[in-house]
């Protein structure tokens, strides 16, 4: 198994404690960052700090790095009341009671069309038979190219949901938002909310410059 993939099946667990392959289609998608990030304690599972070590494999071309909004050139604004995690190569966001759960990776792909391809692939180990009930459909965030899918599967026997971005920022980015699907309704408009936080990283900075130029 993948480390993205056990990354989202850890996820998937905490939030239960508190299928074809897509299609191309064209429209905007998402992805995010992290602004106060909380390193996981030294005792986080095995299965997490697993992840990181299985990733160093994925791309000989270049060592693996921890997953950085900035270096895939996002950034976001993290919703009152979430918290912030670091497990290994990904960045997890929590809402309240750990529902939805959001987390950001890294895909293998080393291409938006292949990432877009290969999408119910990285998902099935966590989520058994996915099924996509919303195909790719392309879209754009923060200026970048990106892609957005939907979908269900199960995991530790709960029917689960799931909405799924993919960004071609400077970094191929992942933003999946999941939770069982008993909370989807109640949930699916927190996922979309937490996506139009993110904003392209460079842009943000211009601003700032341009701010602070104008008030001397």
């Amino acid at each position: 198994m993948s480390a993205s993939r056990r990354l989202i099946l850890l996820v998937v667990v905490a939030g239960l404690g508190a299928c074809a392959t897509p299609r191309r289609a064209s429209a905007p998608a998402v992805a995010a960052e992290a602004e106060p990030v909380v390193e996981a304690p030294a005792t986080a599972p095995a299965a997490a700090t697993a992840v990181g070590r299985e990733r160093q494999g994925d791309a000989a071309d270049e060592p693996a790095q921890p997953y950085d909004t900035a270096r895939a050139g996002l950034a976001v604004d993290v919703p009152r009341g979430w918290r912030t995690k670091r497990r290994d190569m990904a960045l997890v966001y929590e809402g309240p009671m750990r529902v939805p759960s959001v987390v950001l990776f890294e895909p293998k792909a080393r291409t938006l069309d292949d990432a877009v391809e290969g999408l119910a692939a990285e998902l099935r180990a966590p989520l058994g038979a996915v099924r996509i009930t919303k195909q790719p459909e392309a879209t754009t965030i923060a200026g970048y190219e990106a892609y957005v899918a939907e979908g269900s599967g199960r995991a530790e026997g709960f029917p689960m949901r799931w909405r799924a971005t993919i960004v071609a920022g400077e970094r191929l980015t992942v933003l999946l938002g999941l939770t069982p699907s008993f909370f989807w309704g109640a949930n699916r408009g927190k996922v979309v909310a937490f996506e139009r936080g993110v904003r392209r990283a460079d842009v943000d900075t211009a601003e700032l410059a341009a701010r602070e130029t104008a008030a001397r």
